[in-house]
């Protein structure tokens, strides 16, 4: 049966935006923000769309299985969002229709009918897809060839010591098999389920503490999506597009405009009250990040605290101080 090519030629989603990074990095207060935008549909959260890149890169599943399964599941995410199948009706989830000041248009859509008039819905009214993921830059051959350049991607960053501090205090140092909450997919080991990040060096992740095994995942993460940036083809790499937590939570106006010509798409009336319901702008706390460094410092290794610390200057060369 290996002779069989999976296929999904005819398409409904045209124009997908993806908002990736680690978690922690700030894709929730972009979601609902980019959400105001016209013709941008309600940010999703899917596992699945991670999880198949994931396993592809892997080999564990052939290619064409795995663009076949992708641009499936899209597909269908989209078609449901038009007639609010499998909506996010949460009001205290920020990516929940609360959360996008469009919540009346989700509510009218549980009453819309199904079937072909669908399609000429999507087909008249153009809407871009929108999904958060976490750790698809590093894997993001499969969307490029899924969508080529009807894909864009918006690469949330954030400062090293914040991350760290903030996935440390979200429990994401600790093994997935201790806490079942952590939905990314798990590897098998000695000791139980760990988190995929530590393939390569599972015997290491075992053996030291949370926030060094965490120090080590954002120092892989950034490296290697740099790297993976840096690998595409010059029209690809202007389908990408890095916005720092910091700047854009304090100085939005900027990125607001860089997203506009990214996504060819224009701010609403909405887009400043999205903003101002997600505390944008805001003062960053200098002082706060020399606590977060404090706390770290007394939990880490010497070895792992110098991995940090190069981390967070490279960043702010980078992010802060240099050009992007």
């Amino acid at each position: 049966m290996r002779d069989i090519e999976f296929a999904r030629s005819n398409r409904i989603v045209k124009e997908l935006i993806l908002v990736d990074g680690l978690p922690r990095t700030g894709k929730s207060m972009l979601g609902p923000i980019l959400s105001s935008f016209d013709r941008v549909e309600i940010e999703r959260m899917e596992p699945i769309l991670e999880s198949i890149p994931l396993l592809y890169s892997f080999e564990k599943i052939t290619k064409d299985a795995a663009l076949a399964l992708l641009c499936r599941e899209i597909d269908m995410k989209l078609y449901d969002s038009m007639i609010s199948r499998n909506t996010n009706f949460k009001i205290s989830d920020r990516t929940g229709v609360f959360s996008s000041l469009n919540f009346l248009k989700y509510f009218k859509r549980l009453f819309s009918k199904e079937g072909d008039i669908v399609l000429e819905r999507i087909e008249k009214e153009r809407p871009i897809f929108l999904v958060q993921t976490h750790d698809i830059l590093r894997r993001i051959d499969l969307y490029i060839d899924a969508y080529g350049d009807r894909l864009r991607v918006i690469e949330m960053v954030r400062h090293p010591v914040d991350l760290v501090y903030s996935l440390d205090d979200r429990g994401h140092g600790v093994g997935t098999g201790l806490n079942p909450r952590l939905w990314q997919l798990a590897i098998k080991s000695i000791d139980g389920d760990v988190l995929y990040y530590a393939s390569g060096w599972v015997e290491e992740f075992l053996k030291i503490s949370p926030i060094d095994r965490l120090i080590k995942i954002v120092d892989i993460f950034t490296k290697e999506s740099l790297n993976k940036y840096e690998s595409l083809s010059e029209s690809v790499k202007k389908q990408v597009l890095f916005i720092p937590f910091e700047k854009f939570a304090e100085s939005p106006n900027k990125y607001l405009e860089l997203i506009s010509n990214l996504i060819r798409s224009e701010v609403t009336k909405k887009t400043t009250r999205s903003l101002k319901k997600q505390r944008v702008p805001r003062k960053i706390d200098v002082k706060d990040k020399e606590r977060k460094l404090k706390f770290i410092k007394k939990n880490t290794s010497s070895e792992y605290f110098q991995i940090l610390n190069t981390l967070a200057g490279e960043y702010e060369s980078r992010y802060l101080i240099g050009k992007r």
